[in-house]
């Protein structure tokens, strides 16, 4: 009986050694569950960041090269004008004198 009696309590330990072990091992997944996640969520946010960062990059370059286009044009624009001045200068002295004095 006295054998029995071990029996059983050893039966009892060793149930609760494997539900320690077990709820041991439950919390270590969870926490590395957890540490799972949170890594993922820094990938997630450094690759959200380094997509904005070259969307940035891309749309200032974009900018710059319109900046760019828009000031060459208008140099273009003013050499055309100066241009056309530069022919017509004399032309249209003369012109506006003749109707003033006319």
């Amino acid at each position: 009986m006295d054998e029995l009696f071990k029996r059983i309590i050893q039966i009892e330990t060793n149930a609760q050694d494997l539900v320690h072990e077990s709820k041991t091992k439950h919390e270590k997944i969870d926490d590395d569950i957890e540490q799972a996640v949170e890594k993922i969520k820094i990938e997630l946010n450094e690759k959200c960041e380094q997509r904005v960062k070259k969307i940035e990059d891309t749309e200032k370059e974009l900018e710059r090269v319109s900046v760019e286009k828009i000031l060459k044009e208008n140099e273009q624009k003013l050499e055309s004008i100066n241009k056309i001045y530069s022919e017509n200068k004399d032309k249209w002295v003369n012109d506006i004198f003749e109707r003033v004095i006319g």
